[in-house]
């Protein structure tokens, strides 16, 4: 059956609290932030911070091969899940 992109984004934070930008690239997900600004609009929190007046959700992380990835960290998902 046919996942929706959201829903596998969805799926992947549940499983491990994190997703970055190279994992869904690889899975021809290429519209993360936007992916991740409706799950916010759904009740979804995520680690952020403050940068010029702009809340910022993701994190650029150093990978183990020397690269970056940038990263979104889930603090808390709602309870009763929409469908999207």
């Amino acid at each position: 059956m046919f996942k929706s992109k959201n829903l596998i984004i969805a799926e992947q934070l549940l499983k491990e609290g994190e997703v970055s930008r190279n994992w869904a690239v690889r899975r021809q997900i290429t519209r993360l932030g936007s992916i991740i600004n409706i799950l916010v609009k759904n009740h979804w929190k995520f680690e952020s911070y403050k940068a010029n007046k702009v809340i910022m959700r993701g994190f650029y992380v150093k990978t183990k091969n020397g690269g970056k990835d940038y990263f979104y960290y889930l603090i808390k998902a709602p309870k009763k899940i929409k469908r999207m």
